[in-house]
């Protein structure tokens, strides 16, 4: 019951928990089984013709439509449908979470939502595809959305559908078939490809202040320098697991993914301290198939020492995967609302500690980088360890003021706080 449960409607985890009493009992399993009967995955619903018809109404009358892909175009196997509205249509998607890859993103038609998000203020109908209205998009509301703009929602749960937003166009069912069904039917009616070099030349500022910082030769290392170090070395067919807050911010505007399943991380939870065990799972999966993707681990120091001891799993097992740990020696995120609250810090600040020797102790390759100029050469070494069979691990020790920089809404790649985020976009427009 509990898989199907698990893999019904809008798939995830269930608990099951088994009363101790029960433990000790035996069970007739085939009583048990036939109370239950086969063990089905359900057949997902099909969304209506009207919904489907609707929805193209809205996306022939737009002029700047954008695309917003979410876990339930994973789970809803929308890659097709959307490389065809990104492809035959030019119609920018915006990956977030699980649905980064799903269209590669090659910044003409393909953007992760973290970075694009600046952009999606400019559109004039945004589709959510699987992606609820949430923190992690901003609610769908001003200042990142236009007041105005009209929405349309395709979302297999219906709770789901106008959460925070009206929808001018909801459709409730999967996902996968829905978008198919909306791009064949936009092919049918003539739909016009739109011009979609708005959104890289909305983002251009953004990219460019970006591309300002990490650049030091000398002294501390900013995480931009360990994310362009890695995106030289991590192959397209990689899967990235991003943990912690500031590290991982920085992560998001440089590292691109262009292959689904491609892109993990704690989002919408936050639930720091996931990323080890994430890659370890991963990890295993990638092993059972025929040709295994190799698993990229960027984290900060503080969410890495919550779970540091499953390093002696991925000992244990041999499994070869790349751990990079921003090492700033103290909570970032917390520093940077604390700096900015009150100009001082109470309690955020740790060691930066040695997990490289922690790796080494528990038999993983360790490395220690202490200026940027180690950083290259640390990761290529840990690599090689990789193609012996090893998790390796490279602990860089970055300079825990990088995050004071995140003040500018140019350089915030998850949107949040939107009275604060409106004021600083007024100030920059003037």
């Amino acid at each position: 019951m509990a898989c199907r449960i698990a893999l019904s409607g809008r798939p995830g985890p269930v608990l099951l928990e088994i009363p101790r009493n029960l433990v000790h009992q035996h069970v007739n399993e085939k009583v048990a089984a036939d109370s239950l009967g086969p063990l089905v995955r359900a057949e997902f619903p099909v969304a209506a013709a009207r919904d489907i018809q609707r929805a193209a109404d809205v996306l022939m009358e737009a002029e700047r439509p954008v695309v917003i892909a979410g876990n339930g175009a994973y789970w809803g196997n929308a890659g097709a449908g959307l490389r065809s509205l990104a492809g035959d249509f030019r119609m920018p998607v915006f990956g977030r979470a699980l649905g980064r890859g799903l269209v590669p993103e090659d910044q003409e038609v393909g953007f992760s939502w973290p970075m694009a998000h600046g952009a999606a203020r400019e559109a004039d109908v945004v589709l959510l595809a699987g992606s609820r209205i949430g923190s992690v998009i901003a609610y769908g509301a001003p200042p990142f959305f236009r007041e105005n703009a009209r929405f349309v929602q395709v979302n297999i749960d219906a709770a789901e559908i106008g959460r925070d937003r009206v929808i001018e166009a909801p459709i409730v069912g999967d996902c996968g078939s829905a978008i198919e069904s909306i791009a064949a039917e936009l092919a049918r009616r003539g739909y016009r490809p739109r011009d979609s070099q708005w959104v890289a030349d909305t983002l251009e500022s953004r990219r460019a202040r970006f591309d300002e910082l990490g650049r030091e030769q000398k002294g501390m290392v900013h995480p931009l320098r360990m994310a362009r170090e890695l995106a030289e070395r991590m192959p397209k067919n990689a899967i990235f697991v991003g943990d912690g807050a500031n590290c991982l911010n920085w992560y998001k505007a440089v590292l691109r993914t262009h292959h689904s399943p491609g892109w993990m991380d704690h989002d919408p939870f936050g639930s720091m301290g996931v990323g080890l065990p994430l890659a370890i799972g991963a990890t295993v999966a990638q092993q059972e198939t025929a040709s295994p993707r190799p698993v990229f681990l960027g984290t900060g120091d503080g969410a890495f020492g919550q779970y540091l001891g499953e390093l002696a799993t991925a000992s244990l097992h041999r499994l070869p995967f790349f751990i990079m740990v921003s090492n700033d020696g103290c909570w970032g995120a917390s520093r940077n609302i604390e700096m900015r609250l009150f100009g001082r810090t109470y309690g955020v600040e740790l060691n930066q500690s040695r997990y490289d020797l922690v790796a080494q102790g528990l038999e993983c390759h360790g490395e220690l980088a202490k200026s940027p100029a180690e950083i290259g050469p640390a990761f290529d070494r840990a690599l090689e360890a990789i193609r012996s069979g090893k998790p390796a691990l490279v602990n860089v020790l970055v300079d825990p003021r990088t995050g004071e920089a995140r003040a500018d809404p140019q350089l915030q790649t998850m949107p949040f706080n939107h009275e604060w985020f409106a004021k600083r976009l007024k100030q920059a427009d003037s």
